[in-house]
């Protein structure tokens, strides 16, 4: 019996233990991350609806163009019913249960082409939120990969930090253990005492700017695990282009530079609307109605249908200056948006100048630190030879692995400068974009 209940639990440790591992947290690569921000994050479903409710306007505006058909009913019961005497005879008015219906027709004629004008500016309206909708695509496109790369360059900043808390830690150890054995000072101890203190607020501020990161990211493209992994690299991406070039592909193919555009030509079919304000309105309109009793005659019973039919014509032809303060104000909204849409070229113009000039600058910074590193691991080499020769102290050969890590993590951030560099200028000249999510993410 005690053999059994030996062999049961030498089964059930094991399992126990692997129960007992925490589960892998998710990992995610850039392209999963954009699927998931571009089907989940609320600036892009609210543009979506944004071009659902544009659509609904066209519809709502289009309406005005198509025959109005209105109908109505009425019951009416009376207390009693209006009678005289003619004679011997009692002469009743009506009846106690009176019925009405009716159905008109109307169709507008001539507005002034104030109808035309509203119909055009409800499509220009559909074009302006499409074109919102892919202005808010490619802006989410942007933060997602600068978050990205953020996180990638903290996840090394930790990486870098741990092993240098870890390389100190054992050389600290090392002295404590040369100390013990009198080839070593105090001071030395208090050295490497002093420097692992030093170094370990280095990792916590590390870890506490990755979780800030990763808890943004997050929040940027509505991700529900609480924790997660990314993969990827910084890597290096070439992009050679003429500043002018880029300038002027961000004027032609920037979608709010084109939003812009479209919201000064939908201001103007507006100017147009208002202008019909000032033509007659004429519509015709036809009406079939009945009541029971019969309205056409004295003491007629049952129902009585009649029809009606002509025109209607209204004009206003004095209003105490409305119309033309309505005018007024729409023709200085013109002005303004205009003046709005050159300060737009300007910044779209100073936006790719300033993205290309960090390129430039961040690709400089990026060979002095590939050379940075190549020091760094030639440095390290010595200093291992001359540790394994007996020529220098373990805290050389530290500072050297110390110095390599540094100028690793040193070229990482000029990476990283760089992809964002590239990322910006990539959104700011407008190119276009070679993501496309192939499946919704769950």
């Amino acid at each position: 019996m005690m053999r059994r209940l030996i062999t049961f639990l030498a089964a059930c440790i094991p399992a126990a233990a692997l129960a007992a591992e925490p589960a892998p947290l998710p990992s995610y690569t850039l392209d999963e991350c954009l699927a998931i921000g571009l089907e989940q994050a609320t600036r892009i479903v609210n543009a979506r609806r944004d071009e659902r409710i544009a659509g609904a306007q066209v519809r709502q505006t289009k309406a005005q163009i198509y025959p109005q058909l209105d109908t109505d009913a009425a019951y009416t019961r009376k207390d009693e019913v209006t009678s005289f005497q003619m004679g011997d005879q009692t002469l009743e008015m009506g009846q106690l249960d009176n019925y009405s219906a009716s159905a008109s027709l109307s169709q507008v004629l001539y507005s002034g082409g104030k109808v035309a004008a509203a119909i055009r500016a409800a499509r220009r309206a559909t074009e302006y939120a499409a074109q919102g909708t892919d202005q808010a695509r490619r802006a989410l496109i942007r933060d997602i990969r600068l978050a990205f790369y953020n996180i990638l360059l903290a996840q090394a900043n930790v990486e870098v930090a741990a092993e240098s808390v870890k390389q100190l830690e054992e050389l600290a150890a090392q002295t404590e253990q040369k100390f013990r054995s009198g080839t070593a000072s105090e001071f030395d101890l208090l050295s490497a005492q002093v420097r692992v203190a030093n170094e370990r607020p280095k990792l916590v501020r590390a870890r506490d700017a990755l979780a800030v990161s990763k808890e943004s990211f997050r929040d940027l493209i509505y991700l529900e695990a609480p924790d997660f992994e990314l993969r990827g690299e910084l890597a290096y991406e070439p992009m050679e282009a003429d500043l002018g070039a880029l300038q002027e592909q961000g004027l032609a193919t920037r979608p709010d530079v084109r939003q812009m555009e479209t919201y000064l030509r939908l201001l103007g079919e507006d100017i147009k609307s208002a202008r019909g304000d000032y033509y007659p309105e004429i519509k015709a309109v036809a009406a079939y109605s009945g009541t029971d009793p019969d309205q056409s005659g004295f003491g007629a019973t049952g129902w009585g249908w009649h029809w009606t039919a002509g025109l209607t014509a209204h004009w206003s032809i004095m209003d105490g200056g409305l119309r033309s303060g309505v005018l007024l104000e729409k023709n200085l909204t013109l002005l303004k948006e205009r003046s709005n849409y050159e300060d737009l070229k300007r910044g779209v113009r100073l936006e790719v100048k300033q993205a290309y000039l960090d390129m430039i600058a961040a690709r400089e910074v990026l060979g002095g630190a590939d050379e940075g590193v190549a020091l760094a691991e030639k440095a390290l080499e010595i200093a291992r030879t001359r540790f394994e020769q007996g020529l220098s102290t373990y805290l050389e050969f530290t500072d050297a692995n110390l110095a390599l890590n540094t100028a690793r993590l040193t070229r990482l951030t000029a990476l990283k400068a760089h992809l964002g560099a590239v990322t910006s200028l990539r959104y700011a000249c407008g190119a276009t974009e070679d993501f496309e999510p192939k499946e919704p993410m769950p």
